[in-house]
């Protein structure tokens, strides 16, 4: 597959992963190698921005298939205590969301990394989860961040 069509492939991934997740966001930050690293940002709709080194342009996440994903769904919203640094929501909300996330990163290889935020209850923040294949899964509440317990990646 030639670059542009795998970075097609990628982007009806992200979008797929946002949509059946309810993210309000979805960025890759793609290792390539050797290659100049790609950056892919999904905020909904079929059009992602493709950063490569200075030059941002827009790309069709319709013009392909996206990979085969675990079953994803929508998960209610959590709530989170900001001064507290409190997440609380249905049972296996978050675990739930580190498989999905761990999942989704796998795909991409090397050290690719794959972010996602989610609308909590309080509508001034938001829960950003940070994966990376083999890693701990990092949870960011406004400026606080933490390592999920139990989130390594498999």
């Amino acid at each position: 597959m030639d670059d542009h069509g795998e970075l097609e492939g990628h982007a009806a991934t992200l979008r797929a992963f946002g949509e059946q997740t309810g993210a309000s966001r979805v960025v890759l930050v793609l290792d390539r190698g050797r290659r100049e690293s790609v950056m892919l940002d999904w905020s909904g709709g079929d059009l992602l921005d493709l950063v490569q080194g200075e030059q941002v342009r827009g790309l069709a996440a319709g013009a392909a298939e996206p990979r085969a994903l675990p079953e994803l769904r929508r998960l209610p919203p959590v709530d989170v205590d900001l001064p507290q640094g409190s997440v609380t929501g249905a049972i296996g909300t978050l675990p739930r969301l580190a498989g999905w996330m761990h999942a989704l990163v796998a795909g991409f290889g090397g050290r690719s990394v794959v972010t996602a935020e989610w609308d909590t209850t309080d509508p001034g923040a938001s829960m950003t989860l940070a994966a990376r294949a083999g890693e701990p899964l990092l949870v960011a509440l406004g400026d606080q961040h933490f390592e999920l317990p139990g989130g390594a990646a498999p």
